[in-house]
């Protein structure tokens, strides 16, 4: 769900998202591939070409109904610190 102050900026989908093996499976089943990168601890993510998620068009998300739980729960009981202005 999104947070209430949630201006659709795209913000959040500028963070780099860590995968679970689950949640990468999920998505190659969805037929996505070459979509993630490997951090510096060597954990998948989400590739950010051009800074963005690699799922974000036109400031929405191609896999919202599968998105990963750091995305399903961004900002978590913080403000989105985009919301303020």
């Amino acid at each position: 769900m999104m947070p209430s102050n949630c201006s659709r900026c795209a913000y959040c989908c500028t963070l780099r998202v860590r995968l679970s093996l689950l949640e990468y499976l999920r998505i190659l089943l969805k037929g996505y591939r070459d979509f993630t990168e490997k951090d510096t601890k060597g954990r998948k993510c989400i590739k950010l070409p051009d800074k963005k998620c690699f799922f974000l068009e036109n400031n929405n998300c191609k896999i919202y109904s599968i998105r990963p739980k750091m995305c399903r729960e961004y900002p978590g009981v913080d403000i989105c610190p985009q919301g303020k202005k």
